[in-house]
């Protein structure tokens, strides 16, 4: 899977993406943290995935009820598998750790809090 580069995504939906995730947190981000043997802290990496594609309007709307969520944003039209799993079906939330489907479609503040918590 690939995720978007940072001028479709970190810019046009405001969310930090996979290539922008940064090597140290900053002391005052919120969030889960990992450690590791060293005792660096660092952020865990997101476990949700959120597919979309460039000029999808839902899919902006979606991201909207999701702000605030990390999430790894992936620009399906980028991935040939994804694109035939998932074309007609943008946007789609799933939960990384199990591959499952959270949402798709249409988003609402219901759908999202029942899937986000």
């Amino acid at each position: 899977m690939t995720a978007l580069g940072r001028e479709a995504c970190g810019r046009q939906f405001d969310h930090k993406c996979a290539d922008d995730q940064e090597d140290e947190p900053d002391d005052d981000e919120g969030g889960e943290r990992a450690h590791w043997g060293d005792d660096t802290v660092r952020p865990m990496p997101p476990t949700l995935r959120f597919l979309t594609r460039r000029d999808c309007h839902l899919c902006e709307d979606a991201l909207a009820l999701l702000a605030g969520t990390q999430l790894e944003i992936i620009d399906i039209d980028l991935d040939p598998d994804l694109l035939r799993i998932y074309d007609a079906r943008v946007p789609v939330l799933l939960d990384s750790s199990t591959g499952g489907v959270l949402i798709e479609g249409v988003f609402t503040p219901e759908t999202v809090s029942e899937a986000v918590g």
